[in-house]
């Protein structure tokens, strides 16, 4: 997104990346791996993430990332410059002289065309959870332990679900979409949001009269404007006439947006108002996990995000791209292989999709292939996570919630096992009584053969672009 802006950001390979609040590593740790020639350094407050985090990187045998135990207010000039510092899911949770010192660290610390990341809670969607949120807030206000709050807002919430049930309302469906989005949701992460003394969200306008006060400057959000093809005509309209910070503020409103991800660059650095096709024409792009495709009664082609039209074109050059995309998915392509070097659609259609957030883009293509190989590898990082849990990180940095056989099979992609060592293992496990989707629901009481397991598990890694060439 930088590099569409006009800025020259450092090369991933050989950067030096600060995370403020890094928790366990989830975020720094696949990079260190993808880029051991890059410098990466990792900051948290808890010292048990931090001191969690390096063990993983001692035993993946990472020596180009640290993680210490530091509170935001002690980084000062000695940490040295970044090309690229992150700040993810923080900002709209510490007190407000924290976050003026996130602000101060992104505008001293980061390199002339350096990029800094803070994603932040957002209104005006952020005021529908706050519905359930000051009800759990009230219900466990008297308690002070983990397990007792925990249990008292899914309580309460679970009852006032049920209670308007049946309502028609807003409201009543307000409460009905927060009590299944809580119930997804893990514990420590519940007590975080009913216990934090100190939150605040914002509406990006604010947002960026705070960045400007500490001399940073408002890329874009990495996930896209989310400007709708089914919009009125009047409505697209008057979007486009707005200017850029202007046009976000309109889109976010009629978006309900509730989390932004802001991208930031020092004040001094130059930016384009929009995206420089040179850059785009070099960029590796395809279409994210919840784009699909879908033919339009004109013979054409529509681009949907989660139910929503994002785009739509009758270009026959266009429609094969993005088939092409399609059947490469989780892959990336390169632009130019996309498109012939003659055709005027890479620019012009490429800026609308990737705007959209149905599209997405990189600079150099991610450490991972859509082939199921004979012997299947992922990496090291994800077969330590499935040992240790049913959360993993793929090859986008993006978490996987695993079931039991997937947990078991992942364990074991380490590119020396072919399926049928592979089926073999899971037959084992099932005779054994040991291996199943979830707690209540053993495999080997549904009789399903051994290769299917193995199949499946495979072509939902494939998915979850967790399968990594050898």
């Amino acid at each position: 997104m930088a590099a569409l802006r006009g800025l020259r950001p450092a090369p991933l390979a050989d950067a030096r990346v600060l995370e403020l609040g890094c928790g366990t590593g989830a975020n720094l740790l696949p990079l260190a791996l993808a880029c051991p020639g890059a410098t990466i350094i990792g900051c948290d407050l808890a010292e048990s993430a931090t001191s969690f985090a390096g063990d993983v990187a001692d035993e993946l045998g990472l020596d180009n990332i640290e993680f210490r135990h530091a509170d935001l207010a002690s980084i000062d000039a000695s940490w040295g410059e970044f090309d690229y510092i992150v700040c993810h899911d923080v900002f709209s949770w510490v007190a407000p002289r924290l976050r003026l010192k996130i602000l101060e660290i992104q505008a001293t610390r980061l390199a002339a065309q350096g990029v800094g990341y803070i994603s932040y809670d957002a209104l005006p969607g952020w005021h529908f959870h706050e519905a359930a949120l000051g009800m759990m807030r009230y219900q466990a206000r008297p308690q002070s332990g983990f397990r007792e709050t925990v249990d008292r807002a899914r309580a309460v919430l679970a009852m006032a679900a049920e209670a308007l049930d049946q309502e028609s309302g807003v409201y009543a469906s307000v409460l009905r979409d927060e009590h299944w989005l809580m119930s997804s949701i893990p514990d420590a992460h519940l007590y975080h949001l009913t216990s934090s003394a100190q939150h605040r969200a914002f509406y990006f306008h604010e947002f960026v009269q705070e960045v400007r006060a500490a001399n940073l400057e408002w890329i874009g959000d990495a996930g896209g404007d989310r400007a709708e093809v089914t919009w009125p005509e009047a409505t697209r309209t008057f979007l486009a006439q707005q200017p850029a910070e202007d046009r976000q503020q309109y889109l976010e409103f009629l978006n309900n947006r509730s989390f932004a991800r802001a991208l930031l660059c020092r004040h001094d650095a130059q930016r384009r108002g929009v995206f420089d096709p040179q850059v785009v024409e070099a960029l590796w792009v395809g279409l994210t996990s919840c784009a699909v495709l879908e033919p339009t009664e004109a013979g054409g082609l529509c681009l949907s995000l989660n139910g929503r039209k994002a785009f739509r074109s009758n270009d026959i050059a266009i429609q094969r791209a993005l088939r092409r995309m399609e059947s490469a998915r989780p892959q990336l392509l390169p632009v130019s292989e996309l498109f012939d070097a003659a055709s005027s659609a890479p620019p012009g259609f490429l800026m609308q999709a990737l705007a959209t957030g149905a599209l997405e883009a990189v600079l150099s293509p991610f450490n991972l292939t859509s082939r199921i190989e004979d012997r299947p590898m992922v990496s090291p990082l994800v077969r330590l996570e499935a040992r240790a849990g049913r959360v993993v990180t793929n090859q986008k940095t993006e978490p996987v919630q695993l079931n039991g056989p997937m947990q078991f099979v992942l364990q074991r992609l380490d590119g020396k096992h072919d399926r049928t060592a592979l089926t073999g293992a899971i037959e084992a496990q099932m005779h054994a009584g040991e291996l199943t989707a979830d707690p209540d629901c053993p495999f080997a009481r549904l009789r399903i053969p051994a290769a299917e397991i193995a199949a499946e598990c495979l072509r939902q890694a494939r998915r979850h672009a967790l399968l990594v060439e050898h």
